[in-house]
């Protein structure tokens, strides 16, 4: 089940992916160096929540969200640390932020998901995450404001589904049920 007093948590994470979408796909000519810095502020503060996270609370998956977000602080570190000679490995760099967010996401989903919305929202935005990824790390240098474009329609796809998927864990625990969006709770026998 989705731990529901991590609600904030998906909550800010969200918003921080729709406001970094809406930007991108307000400015797709922004410089990569301003990209790089946007995505870099992106990276450190999801990395910083999902820390938070997985410490304050060390029920099961705790290991994956510390995983996952020392993975987002190192890659914002490094975006930020070197962002001229980083170039084209922008991409790559979201890439593989993105194939992580995701398994972590589509995990989250199969295992701890209750109830057939909160299931498909988190399977389908990790499976989109997965997918986007893979196409910027085997294609990265298909132009900047293109790609900057892209990122900016998947970020806010993602930040919205993962603000939709925080009022649901959040209704859960105002409710105290089990199931979330008034769905049954998937189990082996159902799924």
């Amino acid at each position: 089940m989705v731990r529901e007093k991590w609600w904030t948590s998906y909550l800010v994470m969200g918003l921080l992916g729709l406001a970094f979408g809406i930007i991108l796909i307000a400015l797709p000519k922004l410089a990569w160096g301003t990209l790089l810095i946007l995505f870099a502020a992106w990276a450190l503060l999801y990395g910083v929540v999902a820390i938070i996270v997985s410490l304050a609370d060390r029920g099961e998956g705790w290991g994956w969200h510390l995983f996952v977000g020392l993975c987002a602080l190192a890659i914002g570190i490094i975006a930020l640390i070197h962002p001229h000679t980083v170039g084209l490995s922008l991409a790559v760099l979201i890439g593989i932020f993105l194939v992580l967010v995701g398994i972590r996401d589509a995990l989250v989903g199969i295992i701890w998901a209750r109830g057939v919305t909160e299931r498909v929202l988190f399977i389908c935005g990790g499976l989109a995450a997965v997918c986007f990824g893979i196409v910027l790390v085997v294609a990265p240098g298909e132009g900047a404001a293109a790609i900057s474009t892209l990122i900016g329609i998947f970020a806010a796809i993602w930040g919205l589904l993962t603000v939709i998927l925080a009022f649901m864990v959040r209704s859960v625990q105002k409710s105290g049920s089990g199931a979330s969006g008034g769905d049954e709770p998937l189990t082996p026998a159902a799924a």
